[in-house]
Parts: C-alpha cells; structure tokens; sequence
C-alpha cells in the first residue's frame, strides 16, 4: 500500500512541481532577463487562475514558476518582443501635437479678446 501511496505523492511532484533545469531553458531563450520576465509573467497568470498548459493535479498545489518554466522548456509558450519604445514614442508625438494646437488656439484667443491699442504717433521737436 505504501508503494502505491508514493508513486502518487511522486506523481504530484513530478506534474504540479516539475523540476526545470534553467540552463536547459537558456539554450532556447539566451537572454537570462527576458526569460526571467517571461516566467515570472507567466507564473503570475498561473497564480491568479489562467489554466496551465501542461498537465498538472487538480485540486492540489503546485508551484506556478515551475509550471511556467515547463510550459516553455516544452516549447508552448514563446517569448515576442513588442517595441514599445515605438508605441510610447507615438503617444509622446500625439502628445506633443495636442499640446502645440492648444496653445496656439488659447494665443488666437487671447489675441482676439485683446483691446486694440491705438498706436502713438512720435512727434519730431523741431526745438533742438
């Protein structure tokens, strides 16, 4: 009965916390920072209750960071870089534009509201 019970208990371990050798996993993603972002994003949907990709127990506890180092080791989930440098330079231009057309219709505006002031004539002294 006892060697049936540990192949369960091992069974859990192996699925809910599978162990990933992080050297494996930098062969496929080198850069050691992106691939440490991409898990610990990924870990965190697990920890809020995105379902996993691989097979895990259910109704047991597993370990979010080694379900997600397994679900890229095993190649379903891939890292995409987004530019965003691009799409934040987009909104401070957009920004910037808005900006630039307000100012210019308040100086319109304060332009025409401005009393028009009667231009002084110099006068010459013919005393000199």
């Amino acid at each position: 009965m006892s060697n049936t019970n540990d192949k369960a208990i091992n069974q859990e371990d192996n699925l809910n916390f599978p162990k990933i050798d992080p050297t494996e996993l930098l062969k496929k993603i080198p850069n050691r920072f992106l691939l440490s972002v991409a898990i610990a994003k990924r870990a965190r949907q697990i920890s809020e209750g995105e379902k996993p990709l691989v097979e895990v127990m259910k109704d047991k506890p597993l370990n979010p960071i080694n379900i997600a180092m397994k679900e890229f080791n095993e190649g379903l989930i891939t890292i995409s870089e987004k530019d965003e440098i691009d799409d934040e330079l987009e909104l401070i231009e957009k920004l910037d534009k808005n900006l630039e057309e307000r100012i210019e219709k308040q100086r319109k505006e304060e332009e025409k509201n401005k009393p028009k002031e009667k231009t002084k004539k110099k006068s010459k002294s013919l005393l000199s």
